[in-house]
This record gives structure tokens, sequence and C-alpha cells, in this order.
């Protein structure tokens, strides 16, 4: 089982598309049972929930053998910085609490300076933590 957050959105619509084709179980986390119903139909197992809520990835992550993580990006949030930093949180408490063997972490921090030096950040850990991160 490979859990998928953000599995809506851009990338992760694309990566629970690409894991079911692969013959892949997936777990699709998203905040809208309506807009995880099309995944659900194409054979994924669904979870409905805040990614800011460090129990409920938790439980989403227990079980799998990898996640794929990322931040969404809301412009809408008055302090975006803070909302970013909980959510970091919340994922790094989830991995140690679940026990997910794989994780990869997708970030768009910097994307908005483009070209080929902006900075982007994706790791994978097998049980140890990943640069730049504390798990």
């Amino acid at each position: 089982m490979i859990v998928v957050m953000g599995a809506t959105g851009r990338t992760g619509r694309r990566v629970v598309e690409g894991l079911l084709h692969a013959g892949e179980q997936v777990r699709a986390i998203g905040r809208s049972e309506a807009s995880l119903a099309a995944l659900a139909g194409a054979g994924a197992e669904i979870r409905v929930g805040d990614s800011s809520d460090a129990g409920f990835l938790a439980e989403a992550f227990r079980g799998a053998s990898g996640a794929y993580t990322l931040l969404p990006y809301d412009v809408r949030v008055e302090d975006y910085r803070a909302q970013q930093a909980r959510m970091g949180e919340a994922v790094v408490t989830a991995v140690r609490e679940s026990g997910v063997g794989h994780v990869v972490a997708l970030s768009s921090v910097g994307a908005e300076q483009g070209g080929a030096r902006a900075p982007s950040t994706a790791c994978t850990r097998r049980r140890r933590g990943c640069a730049g991160s504390r798990a």
C-alpha cells in the first residue's frame, strides 16, 4: 500500500493514477470525498481529512509501505509560513508514529524563483531522517 497526499491535486492525481496503472494498492488522501470519488472508482482506497492533523495522517500512513507527501500551497492563508510549519510538523509526526518505511517529500519552496537553480526538496527515507528534516 502506498499513501498519496494531495491525491486530487496536480501531482498527487498523476501519482495515484500511475500507481494504480502499475497495479499498486493506493490510499488517496484529500479534503473532499466528492473530489476523491473518481479515484475511488478507479480502485484507490480514500481517506478524507485535514493534512495538518498529525493523528489523521498517522492513521492514513499506518500499514503502508510508502508515502508521497507534500504541503499544499494556499495563498489565502494569513500566515503562509506558519501554516506550512504546522503542516510540515504534522507530516513528520505522522511518519514517525505510523512507521511507514519509505517517504517521498515534494516541495515547491522557491519555485517562484524559476530556472534550473530554484531549490527543490525530494527525499526518500528508510526509517532515518532526510536531509533538512527532523524525521
